[in-house]
């Protein structure tokens, strides 16, 4: 805000200096920065932040800047960065994260969980025996055993006991893509192509 203050301040005093000539035209971006607008268009002197290819020679400066960290092939173009259906975060390592160099692209608005990817955990299974094979009205035990002879009650005759591999746990669920995009607010990201070359501390 200070830097704005004082450009603008200085503006007025050479347009005093000049007669009053209109300095309306005035920028005071840093070549590259990216601006958020809440309009339908990229304000003059700006370009969508949408991953174009731009001419290495039309935008020397930019070039200077970006290089080929957001593509192109370095020779005749470069890129813009694409903040298109994305979200930007800081580049470097947070603490027990991992490392996210300038450029990178990650993440997706949807998963699919599969068997393979799901933590691991346990289905209990109610398993009830019976005092004959044929019978199924008089239980004899509920515990799983720990041992083949005896896999799921205790002590009972392999006779009376249902056969594990009867056993079947469903899987549930569609195996349908599920969203895990947090609630957002879209807004136009344009890119600085004109202004002030940024300086280094």
């Amino acid at each position: 805000m200070l830097r704005k203050s004082y450009l603008l301040a200085t503006a007025a005093a050479i347009a005093g200096t000049l007669g009053g000539a209109s300095v309306a035209n005035a920028q005071d971006n840093y070549i590259g920065e990216i601006l958020k607008v809440p309009y339908n268009f990229c304000p003059a002197g700006t370009d969508e932040a949408d991953g174009q290819l731009l001419s290495i020679a039309q935008y020397t400066p930019l070039y200077t800047l970006y290089g080929t960290t957001f593509g192109g092939d370095g020779v005749t173009t470069f890129g813009l960065p694409n903040l298109q259906s994305r979200m930007s975060i800081h580049t470097g390592t947070g603490n027990g994260l991992s490392a996210r160099p300038l450029g990178q692209i990650g993440g997706t608005e949807s998963n699919t969980q599969t068997i393979a990817t799901m933590p691991r955990h346990e289905h209990v299974a109610l398993v009830r025996t019976t005092s004959a094979a044929a019978n199924a009205t008089t239980p004899v035990g509920n515990k799983l055993g720990t041992t083949p002879a005896a896999k799921y009650a205790n002590s009972a005759p392999n006779a009376q006991l249902m056969n594990r591999e009867s056993i079947l746990i469903n899987s549930a669920g569609n195996g349908e893509p599920y969203s895990h995009l947090p609630p957002t607010l879209t807004i136009r990201y344009c890119v600085a192509l004109e202004g002030i070359f940024p300086p280094q501390n």
